[in-house]
């Protein structure tokens, strides 16, 4: 994943980050727990970074569990890059086996090569070099997330690009998205099986360097669907014509957040679930760049909701029922505006600000009664 930004934000007092927890995680969230049979904590996966906001968020609104004692948080899994970042939160979940150290693509998109086939971090007896030692890590958290499936909500906020310019229309991020789509359909190794899940998205505008390819890709995944009726009448309806190159051209971050939601939706549509859009936003943010300079850019926020269907199915215009399920939710992309917001004008900042204090306290509570911290 490639940052983009240029500081890194204090997720302590932002209140454009908690505006979408808030007002989009939770409540999706709520959804997702009342969605299952037999409601345990929520199996939720996360970049949560050393802060943590959103697991404490979760836990003090019932929807993970700690144990009394021990102080374990239970539900949630996360990925962390950072060392020393990784080594927090691991002490604030209370077990370092929530969470995998690494680069995430890298981890998920692992396959054995001539080099690890038949091989484990763990082998004892091998003095290995560092560099397949570090092969082996990667291994080693490979099958521990994997074991870690299906999740009931999987939260994807990478912080960075989707497609870099570098990377072409099929990037790392897009196929480490199709690979959590295919391990979310099979039972875990407790037999464990989701019918539903929900998936939490964060993704940088990017218009500075755009990938071409990448672009056209999602370009043609809007025209592709010029074939439902129902979607060109909204299409043309919203924008004047079925031309999204037109779109791309006027209104790049309108272009960016209707395409990266319906490229989700038909990723999943493929590989076995129905997607439908709970919450969708565009936030104005400002970064200061090594010359000084402020620069403005925008972050698109969006939750979906996915249910199981009998088989994964070939995208196509007939008009199964499973295809018009699916027109009707591209269709609602089209129709609905992402809200705006921007960090100077947010609706109910002060309520905002004192309901993620509220849950900064709860998380520094947690830390001096569990890990005895000042």
């Amino acid at each position: 994943m490639v940052a983009s930004g240029k500081t890194r934000l204090d997720y302590d007092s932002d209140i454009l980050k908690h505006y979408v927890r808030l007002n989009a995680w939770l409540p999706a969230a709520r959804e997702q727990h009342e969605a299952i049979a037999n409601p345990g904590p929520l199996r939720y996966f996360t970049f949560c970074a050393a802060s943590a906001i959103d697991v404490f968020m979760l836990l003090d609104a019932g929807l993970l569990d700690r144990e009394p004692d021990t102080g374990c948080i239970e539900g949630p899994f996360f990925c962390e890059e950072k060392p020393e970042d990784f080594n927090r939160i691991s002490q604030l979940l209370g077990a370092h086996d929530q969470g995998i150290m690494g680069t995430f693509e890298d981890i998920v998109l692992f396959e054995d090569d001539d080099e690890t086939a038949g091989k484990s971090i763990e082998d004892e007896a091998e003095h290995y070099p560092r560099p397949l030692r570090e092969k082996l890590w990667t291994k080693q958290h490979h099958h521990r997330f994997r074991a870690a499936f299906p999740f009931d909500v999987i939260n994807l906020d990478l912080f960075g690009t989707w497609f870099p310019p570098k990377a072409g229309a099929l990037s790392p991020t897009l196929k480490t998205v199709r690979r959590l789509l295919e391990w979310q359909r099979e039972p875990g190794l407790d037999g464990r099986t989701v019918d539903t899940f929900t998936l939490f998205i964060t993704s940088h505008v990017e218009r500075g360097k755009p990938n071409a390819s990448a672009l056209a890709e999602l370009r043609a995944l809007l025209e592709a669907n010029k074939g439902y009726t129902d979607f060109e009448r909204s299409f043309t309806d919203r924008f004047g014509s079925v031309d999204a190159q037109k779109v791309l051209d006027e209104d790049f971050d309108t272009f960016y957040a209707l395409a990266l939601p319906k490229m989700i939706i038909g990723e999943a549509y493929e590989r076995g679930w129905l997607g439908s859009q709970r919450f969708r936003s565009l936030h104005r943010r400002r970064r200061k760049m090594p010359d000084g300079q402020i620069e403005e850019y925008k972050i698109i926020s969006w939750v979906g909701r996915f249910e199981r269907i009998a088989q994964p199915l070939t995208l196509g215009y007939g008009a199964t029922p499973a295809n018009q399920d699916y027109v009707h939710q591209i269709v609602s992309l089209v129709a609905d505006d992402p809200i705006e917001i921007d960090e100077d004008t947010i609706e109910n900042a002060e309520a905002v600000a004192d309901d993620l204090a509220r849950v900064v306290a709860f998380r520094e509570d947690h830390a001096q009664r569990i890990l005895g911290e000042n």
